[in-house]
């Protein structure tokens, strides 16, 4: 457990710097130019069956147009499942239906990291809203997965940079 507060404690303090020292911009007319390659690294927890374990990540999002996107995230829970640890590789679909709201639903693979375990599927429905100060992003996510017929919750905060 140790290792993994000390990743999610790096996560905060890197996003905390980066928007610290952002300048805020914005234009003429109040809107921000919407960029369609969006790179983003997750710090939070996982809970599910009464545990509570941290959770990192990184993810990728390409918008298609101002309403839909498409992307793929890899998360990592090291003490989950008594210390075997688990991983998550996903690809979502994005929808921004409101100013910075992110809905996402997605569908992948989530491995335990124990000999001779086995992937099991994993689908997800999400929810961030992205809070910009210059050219930098902090969002409070909410995830919901589905895996093996028990339902996992995923919260914390990404740090979302677009490009």
């Amino acid at each position: 457990m140790f290792e993994s507060k000390k990743i999610i404690m790096s996560l905060s303090v890197a996003a905390m710097l980066a928007l610290s020292t952002a300048p805020a911009t914005a234009s003429d007319d109040g809107h921000s130019e919407i960029k369609k390659n969006i790179i983003g690294v997750f710090g939070g927890f996982t809970s599910i069956d009464g545990n509570t374990d941290a959770t990192f990540g990184i993810e990728y999002e390409r918008r298609l147009t101002n309403l839909i996107g498409v992307g793929v995230i890899y998360e990592h829970s090291p003490n989950a499942h008594g210390g075997d640890g688990v991983s998550i590789y996903m690809g979502e679909l994005h929808l921004h239906p409101w100013k910075e709201l992110r809905i996402s639903v997605g569908y992948g693979k989530e491995k335990v990291h124990y000999q001779g375990s086995k992937t099991k599927d994993i689908w997800r429905l999400g929810a961030a809203y992205d809070f910009h100060v210059g050219g930098v992003g902090l969002a409070p996510t909410l995830n919901l997965d589905r895996i093996d017929g028990q339902t996992a919750t995923v919260f914390g905060l990404t740090l979302v940079k677009g490009f």
